[in-house]
């Protein structure tokens, strides 16, 4: 019994640090610096798409609220440049969506020429930079691009 209560309660705080509701599969999560959890989520038979934001156990931002057509509301973007280091390759990837004016960045960019990773999310208004939400790299859970495989708005190329 005692194992039984562990296992529950164990399971509950892994869908609460990961903002997920039942039935949702997680694509992609992060920390941010100052320890608020970022999510990207797809419902049961991946029904719709959700971004949540908050600490643990208490989303203070989700979007979109009404979740009908909602892959439609979100823009994938990525670039990919091979050759490692000599190259200067890259592999960016980023989910966008717009709310009150508001557009919000996810991203996840790699950097082959000095082996860098950054992550968070770009917040601007009217094209100008309000501020960027930076992610902490070891926390990240999932991948932004298997996005490529959801009926979202994509832009992709590739530098090779």
């Amino acid at each position: 019994m005692k194992t039984f209560i562990l296992l529950l309660i164990l399971t509950v705080s892994v869908f609460a640090n990961e903002h997920l509701e039942k039935g949702e599969k997680l694509l992609y999560s992060f920390k941010t610096q100052k320890g608020k959890t970022v999510t990207i989520a797809v419902g049961a038979n991946d029904s719709y798409m959700v971004y949540r934001y908050g600490k643990e156990g208490k989303i203070e931002f989700e979007y979109p609220k009404n979740r009908k057509n909602s892959f439609g509301k979100f823009t994938f973007s990525s670039y990919f440049r091979g050759g490692g280091a000599q190259n200067e390759g890259l592999d960016l990837n980023a989910l966008s969506f717009t709310n009150k004016s508001y557009k919000y960045t996810i991203f996840d960019e790699y950097s082959a020429a000095d082996e860098s990773r950054d992550i968070g999310i770009r917040i601007t208004k009217k094209g100008k930079k309000i501020t960027t939400i930076k992610g902490v790299v070891k926390t990240i859970k999932g991948s932004l691009s298997s996005l490529e495989n959801y009926p979202v708005k994509t832009t992709s190329e590739s530098g090779e």
